[in-house]
């Protein structure tokens, strides 16, 4: 049974007043919201993991600028790649497509 539509009227048209089919089709949506509230739950695990380490590199790079008595907060670093590297406003993220 295909439950991708979940509009009311595609419900009324596939149920169609029968009970048997009624079931089926709140056997499935039982079955895909399990699976979704699985989905749900590990992908938040898995952004407060992210939302951690992202804290981890931003507590990084401060401290390197402090080991290296850097004062200024607002930095471009040069690489020899195809970016640069920013600190600005205790944050560091890369700038690309800069001449």
């Amino acid at each position: 049974m295909n439950i991708e539509d979940l509009s009311f009227s595609n419900i009324v048209n596939v149920v169609d007043n029968d009970v048997d089919v009624g079931r089926e089709f709140l056997i499935q949506v039982a079955k895909e919201k399990e699976i979704v509230s699985k989905n749900i739950s590990e992908l938040e695990i898995k952004l407060q993991s992210l939302k951690t380490r992202e804290r981890q590199l931003k507590s990084a790079s401060s401290s390197v600028l402090n080991h290296l008595k850097i004062k200024n907060d607002n930095l471009i670093l040069l690489t020899k790649e195809d970016f640069v590297v920013v600190i600005k406003n205790g944050d560091i993220f890369i700038e690309r497509n800069v001449m």
